[in-house]
């Protein structure tokens, strides 16, 4: 039977295949199968691979320094507002 993810993951870039294995509990188990099947055709490098898994921590890292910004802007504005309503 033929994977009906396999096509569809051949159009990804190797980041967004990366970041699909790192969210994998987001996607079919089937997507995840396909993504392993195209990563493997592609026959990346040791480098290839490392630069990749760096480049989607780096994304991750990201991802939670605004999420950490956003909050400590939510707490000034929170102080702010008791500040002056108390």
């Amino acid at each position: 039977m033929e994977n009906e993810f396999i096509e569809v993951m051949r159009l990804k870039t190797n980041a967004q295949l990366f970041l699909i294995l790192r969210n994998n509990k987001d996607y079919n188990l089937l997507a995840i199968e396909a993504v392993k099947i195209i990563i493997n055709e592609r026959n990346l490098s040791d480098y290839e691979l490392q630069q990749e898994q760096d480049h989607i921590d780096d994304l991750g890292q990201v991802k939670e320094l605004k999420a950490q910004e956003t909050l400590e802007s939510h707490r000034k504005v929170l102080n702010l507002s008791i500040l002056y309503l108390g």
